[in-house]
């Protein structure tokens, strides 16, 4: 597979050929690198509130049943390992990742079980908690160049947007509620930690002028807690 494959891909992904047939280009571009199955998807939100949906996954049915059935999404290893990352990794640089919980080391054995052996993983991160993964799996062991990696994780981060632009995932439906500068101020004084009081001492107001302005912004972020808060500012870039 050449680079100037690649490129004509990643044009056709900002132009206006349809979706579906950019997954099944998507498909021949991995395959002349060696990837046979592909997933990708993406969650959003925090809590409760989060939400995640795959965008397309090929894997054979009986697969695709089994990891629905057994609930593995919870603690696929990959999808670990796409929170802590932001460039491209293998599967062989996760499983040494000593903070890997034991559990999610047992789902290599049940890919491997079912015929793939090594896999290129490109995660995406994005504003307000986006986070998405493009898996490209393959059937035996891959010895990628720099060059090679590089085009992959283009092939792979254009046809993840593609489709998040064409679902409309991951898009808040709502603006961030305006908090004013004292709110803001006295948020960012929670998030390090500080007691009403100390923010108070640090700047030079009453404890209960602070509990006043942190219960406003609880207020307008629609959050009942200040962790959660500050969560939903720092996701929106505000802190």
């Amino acid at each position: 597979m050449t680079a100037g494959s690649v490129f004509e891909f990643v044009d056709a992904c900002a132009g206006e050929t349809p979706i579906d047939e950019l997954i099944e280009r998507f498909k021949r571009v991995i395959l002349g690198y060696g990837f046979d199955s592909s997933a990708c998807g993406s969650w959003h939100g925090v809590g409760e509130q989060r939400s995640n949906r795959f965008f397309f996954v090929d894997w054979p049915d009986n697969v695709i049943q089994l990891y629905a059935e057994k609930n593995l999404e919870r603690r696929d290893p990959l999808i670990f390992a796409a929170r802590r990352r932001i460039t491209p990794f293998v599967w062989d640089e996760v499983y040494s990742d000593p903070h890997l919980p034991a559990e999610s080391k047992e789902l290599y054995q049940f890919a491997y079980d079912h015929g793939w052996v090594d896999g290129l993983c490109v995660p995406v991160h994005g504003p307000a908690g986006y986070q998405g993964l493009v898996s490209m799996l393959a059937r035996s062991k891959l010895a990628l160049s720099p060059s090679e990696r590089g085009l992959l994780e283009l092939t792979a981060r254009s046809i993840h947007e593609a489709c998040r632009h064409t679902l409309g995932f991951g898009v808040s439906p709502e603006p961030v509620p305006i908090l004013t500068a004292r709110e803001l101020e006295c948020m960012k004084w929670v998030a390090a930690g500080k007691s009403d009081w100390e923010i108070g001492q640090v700047l030079q107001i009453s404890e209960s002028t602070v509990h006043f302005h942190v219960e406003n912004a609880k207020k307008k972020l629609k959050k009942s807690t200040r962790t959660e808060a500050v969560a939903t500012l720092v996701m929106h870039g505000l802190m």
